[in-house]
């Protein structure tokens, strides 16, 4: 166990037509990144159909793994209590000496008259960056626009979970956030 966590998960699919395993590694990789590797295997395919098509479109079998890998994360994020994601939002605005936290229950950080950072009440922090660099971020963290209270915020992307861990990677992001409010018009 590491940081209250398990050091491998496995799950087992049975379905009608097939079985399949799938088991995840998890391995701490320095203070602040773990390495994440799964398997999978279909152990059973009991139909002539999906027999078929494993052999003649593999990649369709690898769907499924993101599927599992999907319903993996949203287990970690289960685990991970929005208390929890505090303490990481809080370390990490305090190790950025040009900006301080705010808010009282609903953390943020602010400069220039714009927010640039918060953390929601389900314990996901999002940040604000230009339409550009939003692009760029979206395709190269694999993540989405950032909600808060059901709405997309404008200009904010959502920190992925597996980045929670990198210290460093979280606090030149979070700069680079204060560099583009600052860059805007005063409010």
């Amino acid at each position: 166990m590491f940081n209250n966590r398990a050091e491998s998960y496995e799950a087992f699919y049975f379905h009608e037509y097939m079985d399949n395993v799938m088991q995840c590694y998890f391995t701490v990789e320095g203070d602040s990144s773990t390495k994440y590797v799964y398997e999978y295997k279909y152990t059973r395919i009991n139909w002539i159909i999906p027999k078929l098509m494993s052999i003649l479109f593999p990649s369709m079998y690898r769907k499924q793994g993101q599927k599992w890998i999907d319903q993996l994360k949203s287990l970690w994020r289960d685990i991970m209590t929005r208390d929890e994601v505090l303490i990481i939002y809080d370390e990490l605005v305090e190790n950025c000496d040009r900006f301080a936290r705010k808010g009282k229950t609903m953390p943020y950080t602010s400069a220039n008259g714009h927010m640039f950072s918060q953390l929601s009440k389900e314990g996901e922090i999002g940040m604000r960056f230009s339409k550009e660099v939003q692009s760029k971020y979206l395709e190269s963290l694999k993540t989405n626009y950032y909600e808060s209270y059901g709405t997309v915020m404008k200009g904010y992307i959502l920190i992925p979970d597996e980045l929670l861990s990198d210290t460093d990677s979280l606090k030149d992001l979070l700069n680079e956030s204060y560099d583009y409010v600052m860059s805007l018009e005063p409010k």
